[in-house]
């Protein structure tokens, strides 16, 4: 299997990831460029189309979960951020 099939393979695209998600593709563009995923899950395909890692996925139903109570998107990296360094703080 070739390199790009693979990658390919563990990457969903927009349409998928906001199926999945209950996320419409506008609003995960505006969480990429707001910084809320993680710029090296987040690639182009040959064809232009952007391609999410499948492991994405739960982190965009925890922002979705954030803005449906209420938190900002500024609000939501700062608990983002927070989350990833009592995370690698227990290691």
């Amino acid at each position: 299997m070739s390199r790009s099939l693979r990658v390919r393979s563990s990457y969903l695209s927009i349409r998928a990831v906001a199926r999945l998600t209950g996320v419409p593709p506008q609003r995960l563009r505006r969480y990429e460029e707001e910084g809320l995923l993680l710029a090296d899950q987040v690639i182009s395909a040959e064809s232009g189309e952007r391609l999410y890692a499948a492991s994405l996925v739960q982190r965009i139903r925890r922002i979705r979960s954030y803005e449906e109570i209420g938190v900002n998107l500024a609000g939501i990296e700062v608990i983002l951020r927070l989350l990833e360094q009592r995370r690698r703080g227990r290691r």
